[in-house]
């Protein structure tokens, strides 16, 4: 093998050693104890299944931004109105609007107004009557929609408009990059019956209600936690603060897992590289729910989304003490 500079030599202590040493060199798993071919063959599962989440997380991210950027997504809010009683206009959307004893709402609309409801032209009064926390996106004039929406026993309108400029110079959330270690084991141990619990939201004059089921509770870079979740026998939410609140992050987040199996109590995996922003992140139009009171890691979770615009942070959102 003179004059190759890919010499290979291999070295057998006995004739039956040569196959043995071939083999491995051919292939180093083909060789070995049990133990060490299920060694490696629980590395190679590790590192496929951490390729399969990042692959899914990016998935994740992609549709995230398509539907924050959507024609009339949150990232088109330009207004809200808090509906008045008597017949009065509402910012940025034609037409005169009043609200009843807050069950109904009535708007009147002119042809000149140009408005369509559900696709059809509008001339007249129109009615909404909704569930508190409910919402309808319905009727459209140019470039803009109008949401009706009843919060905290009163009814609003919000505008949405795809020429807004935070939907004009959207580029995608900032995120931090995937972290396997951000993927962490818990367990869920729901209560015997659903809580209703007072907490407040993105906007001062909205009150709200969060519908808890139980507690989730883990360790995340060496601190325990115990959250309280949201949620149903298939999926379960949890509404937090941390350490990276207000600089890094935005006030505060949320992330969303698979509830254990039969919807009881059990183990859970809480992936953080999903922690998302609510819309009160991107506008100070939301009406988002914050954390229940206590509801935060101490450790600073850096996976997951990162704080998208530093001047919109609502007022009312200082993180408190835990």
């Amino acid at each position: 093998m003179h004059g190759s500079s890919h010499n290979v030599v291999l070295l057998a202590t006995e004739p039956n050693d040569l196959p043995r040493a071939y083999n491995q060199l051919m292939d180093p798993e083909a060789v070995g104890t049990d133990a060490e071919k299920a060694t490696h063959a629980d590395e190679a599962a590790d590192v496929q299944k951490a390729a399969d989440a990042e692959k899914a997380w990016n998935q994740w991210r992609r549709e995230r931004n398509e539907a924050l950027a959507s024609e009339h997504g949150w990232l088109s809010l330009t207004s809200l109105t808090w509906i008045p009683s008597a017949d009065g206009p509402v910012e940025g959307f034609p037409g005169t609007w009043r609200a009843v004893d807050g069950e109904k709402v009535y708007a009147t609309f002119s042809s000149d107004d140009d408005v369509t409801r559900n696709g059809a032209p509008v001339e007249g009064e129109v009615v909404f009557q909704l569930d508190d926390g409910g919402s309808e996106i319905s009727l459209r004039h140019g470039t803009k929609a109008a949401e009706v929406a009843k919060r905290g026993g009163r009814y609003a309108v919000r505008v949405r408009d795809s020429l807004a400029p935070t939907r004009q110079r959207f580029k995608g959330v900032p995120v931090y990059g995937y972290d396997p270690s951000a993927v962490v084991k818990g367990t869920f141990e729901p209560f015997d019956e659903p809580r209703d619990i007072p907490i407040t939201t993105a906007n001062p004059a909205v009150p709200g209600v969060a519908h808890i089921v139980g507690v989730v509770e883990f360790v995340y870079a060496g601190a325990s936690a115990k959250l309280v979740v949201q949620g149903d026998s298939s999926t379960l939410t949890a509404v937090f603060y941390d350490g990276t609140n207000g600089v890094e992050t935005a006030d505060w987040r949320y992330v969303s897992f698979d509830a254990p199996e039969g919807g009881g109590a059990g183990p859970v995996e809480i992936d953080f590289n999903r922690a998302a922003n609510f819309p009160a992140a991107f506008t100070p139009f939301g009406t988002c729910p914050m954390p229940p009171v206590g509801n935060g890691v101490q450790a600073p979770i850096r996976a997951g989304e990162r704080r998208p615009f530093a001047e919109q942070s609502p007022a009312n959102a200082e993180r408190p003490t835990y």
